[in-house]
């Protein structure tokens, strides 16, 4: 079975494989054909005995008819192009949902899964290629191995049977001649014997003499030509053992040569597989465009009556996608008005609190401006007071005078964060005014029917916030008064003032009034 479907590979022919009845052919079929896509994977066991040899010849000669065979890649399934009668009726339905206001077209979701898992598997299969290319390597490495072993082992079996035949030869040899010599030694001395108990007259003996001398003479010769027999099988042993060793190193040559061929061969096969694969792909190619040309010509015969008919439809398919891309379109523009309509109105929230906190940062400011005014008036009176009681009690006004200018301090910071933070806030209404406006000037933009989208330039668009400046017109008021109340630093120590009543205290009111006029300016 392998062997011939191996050789129908290799000649691009179709015979009969034969195959036997068995569950293992029925499971393994398509695998043992190279139709499959994971492949299958063929173990070769092989003994390292030399009873074994004729076995281990034939395991091998069948991995090798295995591994060439080669997989064969599966042609993807061509669907079969429906009849014009199908599409008629599909167009009827279509025309049919169309004025019931339904979707005319439905997409086929499951060619899309088709060629989905067509992708994984196709991506799969590399893979497995890879794989089964790298472990096909290491395989033949293996069994290459194990090949050579086996013929070194055989070769060296082998050439222990020479020896021991040589040598056996040799010694049957030897024991021969040994032989030979005794049993003529035994058949002279035996004659000698006979002419010592018979003796005759002396013709007679002369006779026998020799006869016995030829005898001997042929016998001597014969042991001579034994002996020459035995030297000139030592040689031949000798020339043997020889042309072994020359023989060896020849095999060992041709081998080599051998691999080289059958690496050679290797390329030239699968040159001639690639060639003969991409003459049947393009035969193939051939066949279906031929197919397809007639099948083409039979669908121009059929279709050239009904062209009236498809052009009717088609117009009124095309009115219905324009009537439906018209409808998409104002409901997405509807929809998008919606959105922004719902960001301008958290906008507008979010405006609205700020407004908020903008009012009562103004009204913070105006409770601290006005706190600082009658600060400003305390330390008027104050400043009255300590002229009139400096010599009583002006330690303890001084002491008073230090608390108010620490308070002043601290409010000229707190006005200073809230001023800060009051132009975060205009920072932040400005932005949000100016994207409210963007949004009412692209609401009132309509896009087109086939797309959508609102461009807007925030840059471009520039809105002032009307705020009400309160504090600062009031703080300019009280800049523009002209009431200055004279009074005293504190730049004198409390020592010199119990010394004397009526101390003049170094620094003038004028200087006090200066740091005062300055604190008043630095607040905005």
């Amino acid at each position: 079975m392998i062997y011939i479907f191996s050789e129908n590979q290799k000649r691009g022919e179709n015979h009969l494989v034969p195959y036997r009845e068995s569950k293992l052919t029925q499971m393994f079929q398509t695998a043992l054909t190279g139709n499959t896509r994971t492949g299958i994977s063929m173990a070769v066991n092989v003994d390292m005995s030399p009873s074994l040899l004729e076995e281990t010849k034939q395991v091998l000669f069948m991995s090798a008819i295995v591994r060439a065979i080669n997989k064969t890649k599966s042609k993807p399934i061509s669907k079969p192009r429906p009849s014009f009668a199908i599409w008629a009726a599909n167009n009827r339905k279509s025309l049919k949902q169309a004025t019931s206001k339904q979707s005319p077209i439905i997409e086929d979701e499951n060619s899309i899964t088709e060629s989905k898992y067509e992708h994984k598997s196709v991506m799969s299969n590399e893979d497995f290629e890879a794989r089964f290319k790298e472990r096909e390597s290491i395989l033949r490495k293996e069994l290459l191995q194990q090949f050579h072993s086996i013929l070194n082992n055989n070769n060296a079996f082998h050439n222990k049977q020479k020896e021991t035949m040589i040598k056996n030869k040799t010694e049957m040899y030897e024991n021969k001649i040994k032989r030979l010599k005794a049993y003529y030694i035994e058949e002279i001395r035996e004659r000698d014997e006979k002419l010592a108990l018979h003796s005759n007259p002396n013709l007679t003996n002369n006779y026998e003499n020799n006869k016995n001398k030829s005898e001997m003479e042929n016998y001597e010769f014969r042991i001579g030509e034994l002996e020459i027999q035995k030297e000139e099988l030592l040689a031949e042993i000798n020339e043997l053992k020889n042309v072994h060793d020359l023989r060896k190193e020849d095999i060992d040559a041709k081998n080599r040569e051998i691999e080289n061929y059958k690496a050679m061969l290797d390329e030239a096969n699968t040159e001639y597989e690639q060639m003969e694969n991409v003459i049947d792909e393009m035969n193939n190619k051939f066949d279906e465009l031929y197919q397809e040309l007639e099948e083409k010509n039979l669908e121009i015969e059929r279709l050239s009556g009904s062209l009236e008919a498809k052009d009717n439809y088609i117009t009124e398919m095309e009115l219905l996608q324009e009537e439906r891309i018209t409808e998409m379109a104002e409901q997405k523009i509807l929809n998008y008005m919606d959105e922004k309509i719902e960001t301008i109105v958290g906008l507008e929230n979010t405006i609205m609190k700020l407004k908020t906190k903008n009012k009562k940062y103004n009204e913070e400011k105006s409770n601290m401006a006005k706190q600082y005014q009658a600060l400003k008036q305390q330390y008027l009176q104050m400043s009255k007071a300590t002229e009139e009681s400096s010599n009583t009690n002006q330690s303890v006004l001084l002491s008073k005078i230090t608390d108010k200018d620490s308070k002043i301090a601290k409010l000229q910071d707190q006005v200073q964060k809230l001023e800060y933070e009051l132009k975060d806030n205009e920072n932040k209404v400005n932005e949000l005014q100016t994207t409210i406006d963007n949004l009412k000037t692209a609401s009132l933009k309509r896009p087109s029917t086939k797309s959508i989208g609102v461009v807007t330039t925030l840059s471009n668009v520039q809105i002032p916030l009307k705020t009400n400046d309160l504090l600062e017109d009031k703080e300019n008021m009280l800049s523009k008064s002209e009431h200055r109340p004279q009074r005293r630093c504190k730049n004198t120590p409390l020592s010199t003032i119990k010394k004397t009543k009526k101390l003049k205290i170094e620094g003038t009111p004028d200087s006090c009034d200066k740091k005062l006029d300055e604190a008043i300016a630095n607040i905005p």
